[in-house]
């Protein structure tokens, strides 16, 4: 995705054409909420947490504190509005 100028929903992010991937994984986990659940660093030991909850990831990679876990999107940065 990349940010422009709002569309007529409002929406101001676009997709790259080209940028697409596939990942190979084990589990997904969608998260879908206002706020990082507080279940998260009670049930994940070793993972690294801010002082809000979110997860403490790499900007560029999504690579965590626990070896083979990724995070990115909102639980990384909070949200935007």
């Amino acid at each position: 995705m990349e940010l422009g100028e709002p569309d007529a929903g409002g929406r101001d992010g676009r997709t790259v054409k080209g940028s697409e991937f596939q990942i190979p994984v084990d589990t997904v986990v969608v998260a879908i909420g206002n706020s990082p659940n507080p279940l998260i660093p009670q049930t994940t030991p070793g993972l690294e947490t801010a002082k809000h909850g979110n997860i403490v990831a790499d900007a560029k990679t999504g690579r965590t504190s626990k070896k083979g876990v990724f995070a990115g999107g909102d639980i990384v940065t909070g949200r935007r509005r």
